[in-house]
């Protein structure tokens, strides 16, 4: 998995790859991420400019992501 994750990375933005790798278990759906404090304001203020809690707008903000590099 390390491997596929290098390879990924040195191909830019190009994601194509994790649609033939699988996780080594199950996702739980909980994700613990570190973000400079500078991020995280910025995401709070987002996100409550939208009327949404900071989780359910990382929530959208990644599964845009992951729709683009599908």
């Amino acid at each position: 998995m390390a491997a596929a994750f290098t390879n990924g990375k040195s191909q830019g933005s190009n994601w194509s790859w994790l649609t033939s790798v699988s996780p080594e278990k199950p996702a739980s759906g909980k994700l613990l991420i570190r973000v400079p404090p500078e991020i995280h304001g910025r995401a709070l203020i987002e996100a409550q400019s939208m009327g949404k809690s900071l989780n359910q707008w990382a929530t959208e903000a990644l599964e845009r992501a992951v729709m683009a590099e599908g």
